[in-house]
């Protein structure tokens, strides 16, 4: 027998999905103390996740274990996120109080319950652990979804309400989806509301992938230890792009990278810090990409609207390419997710790297819109192609350089006057 002066130490492993439950059960049993690790991180299947096993005892227990002060608790899901981070792992989206769809909603009517009665369908407040509610945008969402989430961006108008809706059910015809690219719908709504001036327009870009079996450059000699025709030697990734910016000005650059979504990503960035040197604080974190099949009919080449597609997909088997881009912003700690869809894997990595850097730009927009001490200015429906021309005539939306080194380095590199933005897009149709 055990004598009450012994203290008791339990240490489980998950390999039967068991690990939290045997580490709760020994506490109620006597152990005073419990190993484990955040998150869960071990060897085989994983050890007990001490962030479940805190904010069970310091949440389900009715006050029996006083294990975390008040003031920490809410800092579980900051403290997760931590730990990936350093350890460089993507997160559990499912983790238990902590992941992001532990409070997720995606239904129409589950969306409007939560609307009436949250702790119909949450256990606790997301902000008790630190996490947050989300509604997520999905083929299943009704316009309680999109009222719901259109709300958080200051959203009250329900012919606004209306057209997100509307364009959110277009794009998923074309292969989009929005549960997890946040930041993409983010963007919709801003169109939808008016308010969104680009910070800058593709003129066009180019993307050039080689791979070598020889043993050097130009050589028409195959390397002894190849076995077939998939050896390589090395490869080279280049991309080139050619934007025109605010004010009538345009950039031309080339980049190498580390395949083709990384060239093109160095040749954005090459093209667009000079003007937006905050864009330094943005990093790719994560890329996924999946083929989806569109109904028939469907091209995800006419996402314009109106015209016509230039690569259109044969109806019965008609797919497209969707990329989802997850990035984080130094700056804020924010992560967020963008989404791209093309009928090849270049133009629908091109789509989710323009959301990410215009979501970055935007969000920065606003902050620096409100230490200005003013909020940026609401414009009437009909006025908006208006102050669009205006813009980019006066290049109104470039961003404020970070410092400034920044700003002598954009002084010392002044460029020749190009033609106007309006000629360069006849000039290119």
């Amino acid at each position: 027998a055990v004598g009450p002066a012994v203290s008791v130490q339990v240490h489980c492993h998950n390999d039967c999905a068991l690990a939290v439950a045997n580490s709760l059960a020994a506490v109620s049993a006597g152990a005073s103390v419990v190993q484990g690790t955040i998150n869960g991180i071990g060897e085989r299947c994983g050890n007990a996740d001490l962030v479940s096993i805190a904010a069970c005892l310091a949440l389900k227990s009715g006050g029996a274990y006083s294990l975390l002060t008040p003031q920490s608790v809410p800092r579980l899901t900051e403290l997760s996120r931590y730990v990936d981070d350093v350890a460089n792992l993507t997160p559990n989206n499912g983790a238990p109080f902590v992941g992001r769809s532990a409070f997720a909603h995606k239904g129409g009517m589950h969306a409007h319950a939560m609307a009436l009665a949250p702790e119909s369908y949450e256990h606790l407040p997301p902000d008790t652990v630190g996490n947050t509610r989300r509604v997520l945008v999905s083929e299943l969402s009704g316009k309680s979804n999109i009222a719901a989430l259109t709300s958080t961006h200051g959203v009250v108008d329900s012919e606004v309400t209306k057209a997100v809706l509307a364009e959110v059910q277009r794009r998923e015809a074309l292969g989009y989806q929005y549960e997890a690219a946040d930041a993409s719908f983010a963007l919709v709504v801003s169109k939808a509301m008016r308010n969104f001036t680009p910070h800058f327009k593709r003129i066009r870009y180019q993307v050039e992938v080689s791979g070598y079996g020889s043993i050097r450059h130009g050589s028409n000699i195959y390397a002894r230890s190849a076995v077939d025709a998939s050896h390589m030697e090395y490869e080279r990734s280049e991309a080139t792009v050619k934007l025109a910016l605010p004010g009538g000005g345009y950039m031309h650059e080339v980049a190498e990278g580390n395949g083709p979504v990384a060239a093109l990503d160095a040749a954005l960035r090459k093209a667009l810090e000079p003007t937006y040197p905050n864009l330094q604080d943005l990093h790719l974190t994560d890329y996924k990409v999946r083929v989806v099949r569109l109904p028939e009919g469907g091209a995800a080449g006419a996402e314009g609207g109106g015209a016509a597609p230039l690569h259109t997909v044969i109806a019965g088997t008609a797919s497209a390419i969707r990329v989802i881009i997850d990035s984080r912003d130094r700056a804020t700690a924010e992560t967020f997710s963008t989404v791209g869809v093309g009928t090849n894997i270049i133009e629908a990595s091109w789509r989710a790297l323009v959301d990410a850097f215009e979501y970055k730009l935007s969000r920065d927009d606003a902050v620096w819109a409100q230490l200005e001490g003013h909020e940026p200015e609401a414009v009437e429906a009909g006025d908006v192609e208006a102050r669009f021309a205006a813009d980019w005539k006066t290049g109104r939306s470039v961003q404020r350089p970070a410092n400034a080194r920044h700003a002598a380095a954009q002084s010392a590199q002044p460029q020749p006057p190009p033609p106007p933005f309006e000629a360069r897009e006849q000039q290119q149709s």
